[in-house]
């Protein structure tokens, strides 16, 4: 015999035995027909809580960034607000449904937008920062009236 056919003869061997003995091995499943599966009817988190709790979060958050604003911007007050704490706050939340990635952006571009004018003190700055937090405002009431007509 060639030393390619012991080989072969070797290996066709070997895998018919592993096959007998995984075969011989396994345990039978029974299914028993009558019985009836319960399948959980409460969800694990309530959606409408995480959404009233999330639209209560970001309008603190919209608030805070419009105060910020308002004092930062006034170059006379003293009183400083952390940026970084306040984007901290916006990217820790936790979104119910893709709806609120606009609302995000916009946050984080309102606060990216009033740092550049914090540095560099250009007016223009300070209006695009105004603006894209007036339309993550209008954004979110427009979610919140949206469900709660149930659309």
């Amino acid at each position: 015999m060639s030393r390619n056919f012991k080989i072969l003869f070797f290996l066709l061997f070997t895998s018919i035995a592993l096959s007998t003995y995984i075969l011989f091995s396994m345990k039978n499943i029974v299914v028993q027909d009558d019985v009836e599966l319960k399948v959980a009817t409460k969800p694990i988190v309530d959606i409408q809580k995480v959404k009233e709790q999330y639209n209560k979060n970001i309008m603190d958050i919209i608030l805070e960034i419009k105060k910020s604003i308002n004092i930062q911007g006034d170059k006379k007050s003293k009183k400083v607000f952390s940026l970084e704490e306040l984007k901290r706050k916006v990217e820790n939340l936790k979104s119910p449904n893709t709806n609120y990635k606009n609302i995000h952006l916009n946050l984080i571009l309102a606060l990216n937008n009033f740092e550049d004018y914090l540095k560099s003190g250009d007016n223009i700055d300070k209006q695009r920062s105004l603006a894209f937090l007036g339309k993550a405002e209008r954004d979110l009431n427009e979610i919140i009236k949206a469900e709660k007509n149930g659309i």
